[in-house]
């Protein structure tokens, strides 16, 4: 189980370095203060701690929704349908997204689903697999999935695309 930990936490820091060599440097540090604190909090679990400080156990219940959400990335993923899975109330979960992560929940999934998108495009090579990869996560129209792209990445998906 440690070494699995491990592997997420190397993995984490492989994508720093990702998104340091393919971001424009005004992307980075929203990219970066996001990427920072899962990274922290995936850190913060791995340290055990003393009973009478808190517990990270208190953090169940975010791991619960991070996992969640990561299994469900590739689909439309609602507050309801995080609440009704994770067995927490919708206000609930935005306190722990603001109180651990310093974000929403929706921001955060939006822009989980940005940095996979611009992931898989990169590995891309045909205007055909943008449409494919929006499809995959969960974007039923393309011009929502672009409008969000270019509202992120303030360029165009194409402009990711693995040049042949």
């Amino acid at each position: 189980l440690l070494f699995n930990k491990h592997k997420i936490v190397k993995r984490q820091l492989e994508e720093f370095d990702y998104y340091y060599q393919n971001c424009e440097s005004e992307e980075r540090e929203e990219i970066f203060e996001i990427k920072a604190r899962e990274l922290i909090f995936t850190i913060n679990n791995l340290i055990p701690h003393d009973n009478n400080l808190q517990n990270s156990t208190e953090n169940l219940p975010l791991k619960g929704v991070l996992k969640y959400i990561s299994s469900n990335i590739k689909t439309d993923i609602s507050i309801s349908d995080i609440s009704r899975n994770c067995f927490l109330s919708e206000g609930h979960i935005f306190h722990l997204f603001k109180e651990h992560l310093n974000t929403t929940p929706m921001h955060y999934i939006k822009t989980k689903k940005m940095l996979l998108a611009q992931s898989l495009i990169s590995a891309a090579n045909k205007n055909d697999a943008i449409t494919a990869i929006a499809q995959d996560l969960g974007f039923t129209d393309y011009s929502v999935f672009y409008r969000n792209y270019v509202s992120f990445f303030k360029h165009k998906p194409s402009e990711d695309l693995q040049k042949i």
